[in-house]
């Protein structure tokens, strides 16, 4: 009997240890998976390579950039050559020499930046804190090691656990890039900001929230029936398959988007930069706080007073959306292009406010 019950506490407490290891497995894959669509929707990294692979100065140089104010100036040359082993006609010799620039990376002893050599953490590190507005005179005395102090007390290094000579993977970088857009600047500010994008109420990056006000966003386009995924697939500059899908705000898939096109239809945008297509059903069926979309009729227009300048509502089939910004306004107003009877397709917030409303219009496609 003791022997039964010794070998069922074995058991027991083996089972236990077995779950304490899984279990943050589990969850580091699930935190993982988060960070790598965000970085990937970030347009900072193609998260879809091998990231196993070691990364080398100069894809950090780009990385470094594209998480940058400067990516929408980023160009694939250089008119000048600022390093021996870099020429201008290098794929990445414009991000390198604005990192150069900014002091976000340094170059070797007789003017060599060596961008075939693998990053290490202690650049890593020093190109991070430039970006969030650090500079060298923030760390006298052991500037390395004090940089290293200051990356771990703000969490920019979570979940890579490299020494600062350490060379560093693609799959260290999407974790240091993540923890960048979390992270606070010098004056006060989310980093994601610098992207237009958002942090949520928990803390993590609000992934789908790079699709609003992003330079290199292209759409709103409606694509409905079997026509309608040939026209999608000519649409896009890459392959849908090659690339991440979100619809109403979820991460789907590339097939899950065709049924939804040759199905009710959707709206969609795309961002070539991250090979990302944001997708929004037609049939009214997002999530509360996210964003839908509506293709139908429009049947009349609702004003605050005698002003039929600024429109307060549209009504389309029976459903009243908010027009709350100058651009929607003026679209739905007497002077604009979208004309009571004639069909309209409205991308809109999901019930955000009590009263009559289905949502409010946050953009829209006249003709498509």
């Amino acid at each position: 009997m003791k022997l039964r019950k010794s070998l069922k506490t074995l058991l027991i407490t083996t089972a236990a240890a077995a779950m304490a290891v899984m279990l943050p497995f589990s969850s580091f894959a699930k935190s993982y998976s988060l960070k790598s669509s965000v970085v990937n929707s970030a347009g900072i990294m193609d998260t879809a390579a091998d990231n196993n692979q070691y990364v080398t100065r100069s894809d950090f140089a780009k990385m470094l950039i594209l998480a940058s104010k400067y990516r929408d100036v980023l160009t694939t040359t250089s008119n000048i050559s600022i390093f021996a082993d870099v020429p201008a006609g290098n794929e990445n010799a414009s991000a390198i020499r604005l990192c150069a620039e900014n002091g976000w990376m340094s170059a070797y002893l007789g003017g060599r930046f060596k961008p075939d050599q693998a990053v290490t953490m202690s650049e890593a590190e020093k190109g991070l804190l430039g970006l969030l507005g650090y500079k060298n005179t923030d760390f006298p005395g052991d500037q390395y090691n004090m940089r290293h102090a200051k990356a771990a007390s703000i969490s920019l290094t979570e979940d890579v656990e490299k020494t600062l000579s350490d060379p560093l993977t693609r799959s260290d970088c999407i974790s240091l890039f993540y923890n960048l857009l979390r992270c606070k600047t010098t004056d006060n500010r989310d980093y994601v900001s610098v992207l237009g994008g958002t942090l949520a109420s928990d803390g993590e990056v609000n992934a789908t929230s790079f699709a609003q006000g992003s330079n290199s966003l292209k759409g709103p386009k409606f694509f409905h029936g079997n026509s309608g995924h040939s026209r999608l697939t000519s649409w896009l500059p890459f392959a849908g398959r090659d690339g991440s899908t979100y619809i109403n705000g979820e991460l789907s898939s590339w097939d899950t988007l065709v049924d939804l096109v040759e199905g009710d239809g959707a709206v969609c945008y795309y961002n070539a930069a991250s090979k990302t297509v944001w997708a929004y059903s037609c049939d009214g069926s997002g999530e509360r706080g996210g964003k839908s979309a509506y293709r139908g009729v429009i049947e009349g227009v609702e004003y605050n007073g005698p002003d039929t300048l600024t429109p307060t509502a549209v009504q389309i089939d029976g459903n009243l959306y908010k027009l709350t910004t100058t651009d929607m306004q003026y679209a739905f107003s007497i002077y604009g292009s979208c004309k009571v009877g004639e069909t309209v397709t409205v991308i809109y917030t999901v019930g955000d406010d009590a009263g009559n409303y289905t949502g409010t219009v946050v953009d829209y496609i006249y003709e498509d």
